[in-house]
């Protein structure tokens, strides 16, 4: 029996898997550096306590902690927080 090789879209979900088991660990890149967790929306709602709509407002409004839309366009993309980012946010000054 012969293995059949990998195809390119079991290799994109193996590194996919990897880099997001990286991410959830908080794990190094191979320079070193940390990678920074990234969040979810309900992820932050709970660490903010505060409800999952109010920080889509925020996210319309520019008030909320920094965010990044990862994958697909308009209204498909997963919207992720970086952890660094909410922490520079709690302690950055308010208005």
């Amino acid at each position: 029996m012969s293995s059949s090789p990998r195809g390119r879209g079991q290799a994109r979900r193996l590194h996919k898997d990897a880099v997001h088991t990286a991410v959830v660990r908080n794990e190094e890149n191979a320079d070193g550096t940390a990678f920074d967790a990234l969040l979810t929306p309900v992820e932050v709602s709970l660490r903010l306590k505060v409800s999952i709509k109010t920080l889509a407002n925020w996210r319309v409004s520019g008030r909320g902690p920094s965010f990044r839309k990862l994958g697909g366009a308009g209204g498909s993309a997963a919207v992720r927080y970086s952890e660094a980012a909410l922490l520079r946010w709690l302690d950055g000054p308010r208005s």
